[in-house]
């Protein structure tokens, strides 16, 4: 600005007839600047605060073409090769995809939400499931299983396997734009398997502050992006709740004449596995969604056990349908067509969700004293196994659920 470096990113913008650019370009550019309005409506989106997570600290207007000359880059970039791969992947996904369902595959694929009808994004939302049109960890350790397992099917090294694994999810995490979600699902996922390896223990808490810590020094402002914190307070209900409560100590049935075929209950097992990984990521991120959208979910209890399972089982197929397009148009379109079946149908099991009564619950910002008083309570019920485990569990889980209900206005 004024020939001096700029430390920040600048918002500009055009009125009238854009010229071609491409990124990586150099500007120069006569403009009238301005600092983003600070103030913002009471509950209302705060704009200027959003920019400046995505350190954009000015704004700029430019009234004629004339105004502006354009010099195309003389270098590689990473940025404009993710952003014109991502736009190609969408092109193929609009090609492969029925019109009804490649928004959907767009959003899980690329994590463009912008051609999802906004009753499909709010049925998402009230059915307690948002989540899962997000790209997360759910997405990269669905990829990162089936890449491993076809690799070790064409008799791979497991260490090679899980080498050309990483770099792959490396291109692809460059591709969607480098979310916050997905580069912590990829580094918690590379510290296990490398720890793994060497032999070394696993602790989930340590990977997930590492992930954390690489974000921050990458950028700082993450901490107030709402999608940063619930992934990560997610990934610590898991790690913090879920363990104890997969572990709980039960009875003794030895005395019983009859039992359940294994089959059945091995299928039981795995749907109260589940329940129980969905409870404890959802009350990991209560405190999250309290405080941002003052609304709770009601249902996603009886909705997470049965979607997450299956969205393990879609994502990799959609993505696989997009990739054949690629090479083979007509087998990817027929696959394309036959994979819009379950994905029309995981809308239709959303949209029920979102008709329900009492599908969320308003509440307020919760203060300090309640944040602080939840997170004791939490880490009660997630406490070692000790002779009164069950009474002290349920003890903790009714002052967590206490807790959110003195929330209500």
């Amino acid at each position: 600005i004024d020939d001096e470096k700029c430390p920040s990113k600048v918002m500009l913008y055009f009125y009238g007839e854009p010229p071609a650019l491409e990124y990586g370009a150099c500007l120069s550019v006569r403009a009238n600047t301005w600092l983003p309005d600070e103030n913002a409506d009471s509950g209302g989106f705060d704009y200027a605060a959003w920019l400046w997570r995505q350190r954009v600290a000015l704004g700029a207007s430019a009234k004629s073409k004339s105004e502006i000359s354009v010099e195309p880059p003389t270098s590689f970039s990473l940025i404009g090769w993710s952003l014109e791969s991502r736009a190609r992947l969408n092109a193929m996904i609009e090609r492969v995809f029925p019109e009804d369902s490649a928004p959907f595959a767009a959003a899980l694929i690329t994590g463009d939400k912008t051609g999802m009808p906004e009753e499909e994004k709010e049925n998402y939302r009230r059915a307690g499931v948002s989540h899962l049109l997000a790209l997360s960890g759910l997405h990269v350790s669905a990829l990162f299983l089936c890449l491993e397992f076809l690799l070790r099917k064409m008799r791979v090294h497991r260490r090679v396997a899980f080498g050309v694994s990483l770099g792959l999810m490396a291109v692809y995490t460059v591709v969607v734009g480098c979310p916050p979600s997905i580069v912590r699902a990829a580094v918690m996922y590379a510290a296990a398997r490398i720890g793994a390896f060497s032999g070394r223990p696993r602790d989930g808490l340590t990977t997930l502050s590492a992930a954390l810590l690489i974000l921050l020094i990458v950028n700082p402002l993450y901490i107030e992006d709402v999608g940063f914190l619930l992934s990560f307070t997610s990934v610590g209900g898991l790690i913090v709740l879920a363990p104890g409560w997969l572990n709980a100590p039960r009875k003794k049935d030895a005395d019983k004449p009859m039992r359940a075929p294994s089959k059945l209950r091995s299928t039981l097992s795995a749907v109260g596995r589940g329940l129980i990984a969905s409870t404890a990521a959802q009350l990991g991120t209560l405190p999250v969604v309290a405080c941002q959208f003052n609304q709770l979910p009601v249902w996603f209890l009886l909705f997470n056990p049965v979607l997450i399972p299956a969205m393990t089982l879609i994502y990799p197929a959609l993505l696989f349908a997009t990739l054949l397009g690629c090479a083979w148009p007509a087998g990817g379109a027929a696959l394309g067509s036959l994979l819009a079946w379950p994905v029309r149908l995981f809308n239709r099991v959303t949209a029920l969700g979102a008709i329900l009564p009492m599908a969320q619950v308003n509440c307020p910002d919760w203060p300090a004293w309640l944040i602080l008083l939840y997170a004791a309570a939490a880490l009660l019920a997630a406490a070692p196994v000790t002779r009164f485990y069950r009474l002290r569990r349920g003890l903790a889980v009714a002052a967590m659920a206490g807790l959110a209900a003195v929330a209500r206005p």
